[in-house]
């Protein structure tokens, strides 16, 4: 499935990525436009939903980022509109969402010929993830065991596994060190499709291997694909999208049913 995330400067298709069944096939979203980062969220959680019959894709939203009237309206309008299982998710239950999601992920590893819907865990605001900060004494690549992890180890574990058996996140953080509170030196290398907005050309470097990020423009955003090594895609966000935009689409999504 491909996640559409805006209009490129130069002259082809609308940008976008391809999430598929390998490690490393998450998506993160790193700037401190906050408009624009939860429109490209919203967009690509349409565009997915699009790509799927209503029984084949799942998606759970934890909104880490606190009281924000128009985001909860879109958030609700895509649990409502959309033909397809949308959970959105209070942050005080995230432990039971990781844990149910980790143990999909761990069951479908057992059966090796793994099955069933795609599911997509989304996280908006995951700098203000406090559940999700690590302490020194957790250790990355711990091998999965929901019964025993804290919220930390499931997340970094889904983020490592989830991929290979379809199951993929999808984040925005505002910027890369709150980024790097929740997540291992080694974890940022499983989010291989990055969209960053401007930012400190030290950041850039770690994001997206050189200063590109660091000379965008307010209203501009980069694509980083580690399926296209050395290539960068400057594009226009889509606009945050309506209530009634969604609704249209979730109406038609509906009908071909």
């Amino acid at each position: 499935a491909f996640v559409w995330v805006g209009e490129p400067v130069t002259i082809k298709g609308p940008t976008a990525a391809r999430l598929t069944p390998r490690r490393g096939r998450n998506v993160i979203i790193v700037g401190r436009n906050e408009e624009l980062a939860v429109g490209m969220f919203l967009t690509m959680v349409v565009s997915l939903a699009a790509q799927y019959a209503a029984a084949s894709a799942r998606f759970y939203i934890v909104d880490f980022m606190g009281d924000n009237l128009e985001r909860e309206r879109a958030l609700t309008a895509l649990k409502e509109a959309l033909p397809h299982e949308v959970e959105v998710v209070p942050p005080r239950q995230l432990l039971d969402v990781l844990t149910e999601v980790m143990n999909l992920v761990s069951a479908r590893i057992k059966e090796q010929r793994p099955g069933g819907p795609a599911v997509f865990l989304l996280a908006v605001g995951l700098h203000r993830a406090r559940d999700l900060r690590r302490s020194d004494d957790v250790a990355y690549g711990r091998k999965p065991d929901a019964k025993t992890m804290n919220p930390p180890d499931l997340f970094a574990a889904i983020l490592r596994d989830g991929p290979e058996v379809g199951v993929h996140i999808v984040a925005w953080a505002e910027q890369y060190a709150g980024l790097m509170q929740v997540l291992d030196r080694k974890a940022p290398a499983e989010f291989g499709i990055r969209l960053v907005m401007a930012m400190a050309e030290k950041d850039s470097y770690e994001l997206v291997n050189g200063p590109a990020a660091a000379k965008l423009s307010p209203h501009r955003a980069l694509l980083f694909d580690e399926d296209n090594p050395g290539s960068l895609e400057r594009f226009r966000p889509y606009q945050y999208p309506t209530r009634a935009w969604i609704e249209a689409i979730g109406e038609s999504l509906r009908a071909k049913r």
